[in-house]
């Protein structure tokens, strides 16, 4: 089962995934995370960023 990266974030953080008031915010920060790993030459080379709930960690981890 595929899991939605900004549901996964808000799980973590305890806020309910259809509790959307703080989802701007939260995907600032993981997009922020998102940009620092790639600087550090972690996930896709032409980097990574979420706009909502459908991206999911098999989006950003690719498998050879």
């Amino acid at each position: 089962m595929e899991q939605s990266i900004l549901n996964s974030i808000k799980k973590l953080l305890g806020i309910a995934p259809d509790y959307t008031h703080f989802d701007t915010d939260i995907i600032i920060h993981i997009n922020t995370v998102f940009m620092t790993l790639n600087q550090l030459g972690v996930g896709p080379s032409e980097g990574f960023r979420i706009e909502d709930d459908t991206a999911v960690w098999e989006d950003y981890i690719e498998e050879d």
